[in-house]
């Protein structure tokens, strides 16, 4: 698991664009104990303010917003020399393929589908930023990819092993 960004590197900017708190914050919060510099928007008006004033290096656009969409936002930005810079990976929670041909037409860099997983989200950082992390030192039990094993090196025995509440 990815524990930080590899000291020596520039603190990438991302900024993270989606209209639903619950999704903004978990990846600012993901990406900000990690070492990115992470700013937040919640449509695609503001995340074209926020690009022009402060910047960053990538873009997670939410493509279905209010005010203005993801795809229109992309497009936008695409438009200026510095924006074509930038790169914009676009979420969505549907992974139509239409969805993923307007996407593309867009000028977005790259798709993903949410929820994401925390490891497809930094890989896709890591090709497109070449940003170069430290890893957490992992359980047998976490390196065997057993799906019963949570974070912190809980499996699903361990947690049947402790003693149960007093009433």
């Amino acid at each position: 698991r990815v524990s930080s960004v590899q000291p020596g590197q520039a603190a990438s900017k991302i900024l993270v664009v989606d209209d639903q708190l619950e999704n903004r914050d978990w990846l600012s919060k993901l990406l900000t104990v990690i070492g990115f510099s992470v700013r937040e928007a919640d449509n695609g008006e503001e995340a074209m303010r926020t690009w022009e004033q402060w910047n960053p290096d990538l873009i997670l656009m939410d493509v279905h917003m209010p005010v203005m969409d993801g795809l229109e936002a992309t497009r936008r930005i695409k438009m200026s020399p510095r924006g074509r810079e930038t790169t914009i990976i676009a979420l969505t929670a549907s992974a139509m393929d239409d969805d993923q041909q307007r996407v593309a037409t867009s000028g977005a860099d790259d798709f993903l589908a949410k929820p994401c997983h925390e490891y497809e989200l930094l890989e896709k950082i890591h090709v497109h930023l070449n940003v170069v992390y430290n890893y957490e030192e992992t359980t047998d039990d976490q390196a065997s990819g057993d799906p019963t094993v949570l974070s912190g090196g809980w499996s699903a025995k361990r947690l049947g092993e402790l003693p149960l509440p007093l009433g």
